[in-house]
């Protein structure tokens, strides 16, 4: 069963605690929140929780992201490699002028 309740605990708290916090936080799936000097430095999340967010974070399909493809319509770019060594041989020949005094 999971709770809404946000659990913080200060670190001397949590570690007198830990036994029962860790079991808090498997038998509830709610996350504890670790303070020192009233700042959060640590949470215990469950296993479930942890492994969802890693998955989500990590999992990108660069395919679904709305760069993809932006240029597929050009006719100069149909050729990538091809368009990329022009354009480096254009730069390459490229003149610039003299500093002025």
């Amino acid at each position: 069963m999971k709770t809404t309740e946000k659990k913080i605990y200060y670190r001397t708290e949590a570690r007198k605690k830990l036994p029962e916090i860790l079991n808090f936080v498997k038998d509830s799936g709610t996350a504890v929140y670790i303070a020192e000097r009233g700042v959060t430095q640590v949470v215990i999340v469950p296993v479930e929780q942890y492994e969802e967010k890693v998955r989500k974070a990590t999992k990108f399909d660069i395919t679904k992201s709305n760069l993809f493809g932006m240029w597929k319509d050009r006719e100069d770019m149909k050729d990538s490699v091809k368009w990329v060594n022009d354009m480096r041989k254009r730069e390459e020949n490229r003149s610039y002028p003299e500093k002025l005094k």
